[in-house]
Formats: structure tokens, sequence, C-alpha cells
């Protein structure tokens, strides 16, 4: 299990149709943004206890929260690539520990517990120890991202848009056939090491849109509960 650096990840959420107008002001920003790939689909199936106590702990704004993700990249949903993270945050700081998954999952159509199985069969023994626990796939989420960085590294910023979600938590076999109703939003997270956060703080002070709590997985799984206190119109 590999994990990367101390960050703070900072989010705002807006509405969608100002996408272009936030992508705008942070490329001509001083701090020095321009991308680092090419724009991609990013599908994720998130895991939680049957008891939601990921969900739970969101909510009740816990301060150390852990989420476990199985992600890959682009339209496919058969013939899969990806890989394991956990997400763990401390207030306002967090990182990600990764596991590499050695094989080939049709998602679309899998049962739950079999394709969590699979998975557990092809990661490494820590992984598949924290699998064997109580957790089951509950949601499915994808959206389109894009990536920017300063010519350094070190402040990444993250759009996010065409957000969709299946709650997978009612029924045996994985599907995208009910979508979950969701706001039509543009998601930016902006992750730093703590030395960078004056940076991170000055870019996003030139936006028109606070910083606040956005969660995918709070959205997919509790809409009504999602913190979106950050929307406002420019």
């Amino acid at each position: 299990m590999s994990r990367n650096d101390l960050r703070y990840e900072l989010k705002l959420a807006s509405e969608v149709h100002l996408y272009e107008e936030v992508r705008a002001l942070l490329r001509l920003h001083s701090v020095g943004l321009s991308p680092i790939h090419h724009p991609r689909k990013v599908q994720s199936l998130y895991f939680d206890s049957s008891t939601d106590e990921a969900l739970g702990d969101n909510l009740a704004g816990i301060s150390h929260r852990e989420k476990i993700r199985f992600r890959w990249y682009g339209v496919g949903t058969v013939g899969v690539r990806g890989r394991l993270e956990k997400k763990v945050r401390e207030n306002m700081q967090g990182w990600k520990e990764l596991g590499e998954v050695d094989g080939i999952f049709n998602i679309e159509g899998a049962r739950r517990e079999e394709l969590k199985a699979e998975i557990a069969a092809a990661t490494s023994p820590e992984w598949r120890e924290l699998l064997s626990r109580d957790l089951e796939v509950v949601q499915w989420i994808s959206y389109e991202r894009e990536y920017l960085a300063t010519s350094d590294g070190r402040v990444r910023v993250t759009l996010d848009r065409d957000l969709k979600t299946w709650d997978q938590r009612f029924s045996s076999r994985l599907s995208r056939r009910w979508r979950t109703p969701t706001p039509d939003l543009m998601i930016l997270e902006c992750k730093v090491a703590p030395e960078d956060l004056h940076r991170a703080e000055g870019l996003l002070e030139s936006l028109p849109v606070s910083v606040d709590k956005c969660s995918k997985f709070v959205i997919a799984s509790s809409p009504g509960d999602a913190p979106l206190r950050s929307m406002r119109t420019i």
C-alpha cells in the first residue's frame, strides 16, 4: 500500500454553466496554471459498511474520515483496469493510500459481492484484509475531469463536470439503470502541500465562489444532505 504526501484539499462548487468562465480566471491568474494532460472521464466504485459508516462520519463532521474506492479512467465498463484508493482526511488535510490491482474486471452487471472478491483476490494481502471487512459497493460515480498545475507542480487544480451517480445499495448487481438526481455542478479541487497553502488561498480568493465542503460521495449517497453552500452565481 503506497501513500502520497500530506496535502490540503480545498474545494468549491458552482453551477456548471460557469465552467468556462472559472477556467479562464484560473488560466489568467499569476500563479501560472496550465493543463498537465488531456481531460478524461473518471469512474469510481465507492465502498461503505452495511450501516453507512463512511457516510455517517462525513455528515457528522468527524475529523478523521476514510473512504475506499476502486477507480478507473475512460468510458468503458467491461474489461476495466483500475486501482484501489483509500482516501484519508484529518480536518482539512489528507492523503491517499494506493493499491495496485492486477486484473481486468467487468463492472456493468457484476454481482457486488463477487466483484469485491475478484478485486480482493487481485491485490495485495494488506488490501485483501481491508476488503474482507464489512464493506460493500454502495455508489457508482462518474464525471469529466480536467487537470491544471503550476510549472513546479506544487499547486494542482482539477475541474470536474458532468457528474453522474448511481446508488448500488439496493441491487445485487451493479447497474447504471437508475441514475440518482443530482445538481448540475462544476466542482473545483485545489491540492497543495501545507507549505504552499498560501499560494492556493491566493488563487481561490480570486474566484467569486467560496471554498466549502463538497463531497461527491455525499452528493451521491444522500443528496438532501449534500453540503453545497459554496454555490453562487458570478
